[in-house]
């Protein structure tokens, strides 16, 4: 199933052709630059908050680090392969889920994590999906792997995949027309009256030398500071550049352009704007909505995969977990009146707090225990104090 970035992609692959030369503005209204721009500023914002996950396994709130959960968290929390880091592997796997609207990761004979880059996936209704054909930096694996034996995760968004096939060629029209009337501000203009009968007769030669004197006066003007260049008898050259009053297109709306479009792709992925674009404006909002619409469903799709594919069912059946923890983390200082009011209200043990904050629970008993230290009381007990007290002041 195609995903909405993948038909970003399709659009980048198809544009290569258009490849401009004449400077940075026209490379900006290259639609391959423009595109991956986008993609890159949007998909790399996600891509850099996931580069700090750590994976844990728990039990019961508690960190199991021994046997072979030792060994799967040196591979996902340090080195996964030998090229990569943890940091670098997360980062480029959130990424590849995003722009391909897949992840395939599989696992070698010597225990390395690899990021597929190329495959084929071939799926029965008897015998499962297999992927064959697997592309990893240039090496091509012979073998088959089955989806039981690989990391695999897609990032479904089919109804989008209309919206951004005419948001791209609505926005690249837009940004082509306001290039054409920025490169038109400050454009020498002028027209070259010829007497036909004068020294410049017709004939092919002579059209050849009138042709270069164009391009040499084009040339001063243009790389010239003072140009200065000899009038011709029966050619006259009148400039119209500085001849009136003409509007002039501000660069600006090329930058709001580019903006609109980097905010419509970012609120499609989930991720407010303001964010994208390093604004303070409504920040502890912005990022819980970022935390809560992009970064949660992410994780969730992780962690529902690496459960599956990381445990077998007898340790499952066991309360052993996957926990995806470190990834756009709130901040648990300026969270501290609300755990203060929860664990007073008698509502959540401390060690309930601690598991849901994504840390080791204490092994002292009291941390178990539920306290009051809010003076609630049921209504009717309430009432029937009042009356005590109005009976004893009688």
């Amino acid at each position: 199933m195609v995903g909405f970035i993948q038909r970003i992609k399709d659009f980048i692959t198809l544009d290569k052709e258009f490849i401009f030369v004449n400077g940075d503005i026209d490379r900006l209204g290259d639609k391959t630059y423009l595109k991956r721009a986008v993609i890159e500023k949007v998909l790399g914002y996600v891509s850099r908050t996931f580069s700090t996950a750590e994976i844990h396994f728990h039990r019961d709130g508690r960190h199991l680090s021994e046997g072979k959960f030792a060994e799967w968290e040196r591979l996902l929390n340090a080195q996964p392969n030998r090229n990569q880091n943890a940091s670098e592997f997360w980062k480029a796997a959130i990424y590849t889920l995003l722009f391909e609207n897949e992840l395939l990761v599989i696992i070698t004979d010597d225990n390395q994590l690899l990021i597929a880059e190329d495959y084929f996936k071939e799926s029965t209704a008897v015998y499962g999906t297999t992927f064959k054909n697997v592309i990893v930096n240039g090496y091509e694996f012979q073998r088959t792997f089955r989806e039981e034996d690989v990391i695999y995760v897609t990032y479904n968004n089919e109804e989008l995949c209309r919206l951004i096939d005419g948001l791209f060629e609505d926005y690249a029209e837009l940004i082509d027309n306001l290039l054409n009337a920025v490169k038109r501000n400050n454009q020498i203009r002028g027209v070259i009256n010829l007497n036909r009968t004068g020294s410049f007769a017709d004939g092919e030669a002579q059209q050849q030398k009138i042709q270069n004197y164009i391009d040499s006066l084009y040339s001063s003007f243009r790389d010239k500071q003072v140009a200065t260049v000899p009038n011709a008898n029966g050619f006259q050259y009148e400039e119209l550049s500085n001849k009136g009053t003409r509007a002039m297109q501000p660069y600006d709306d090329i930058d709001k352009a580019r903006a609109a479009l980097v905010d419509d792709i970012a609120e499609i992925i989930g991720v407010p704007p303001n964010l994208i674009h390093g604004e303070k404006l409504d920040l502890e909002s912005n990022w819980k909505m970022y935390r809560n619409n992009c970064i949660h469903p992410l994780i969730k799709l992780i962690t529902d995969e690496l459960n599956v594919k990381l445990l077998s069912k007898k340790e499952y059946q066991k309360h052993i977990r996957i926990r995806v923890l470190n990834v756009a983390s709130p901040d648990i200082f300026s969270m501290s009146e609300a755990i203060d009011k929860l664990v007073s209200s008698g509502l959540f043990t401390p060690n309930d707090l601690l598991i849901e904050l994504g840390r080791e629970p204490s092994e002292e008993e009291f941390m178990n225990q539920r306290y009051m230290t809010k003076n609630y009381q049921e209504a009717q007990k309430l009432e029937r104090g009042e009356k005590v007290d109005e009976e004893n002041q009688d």
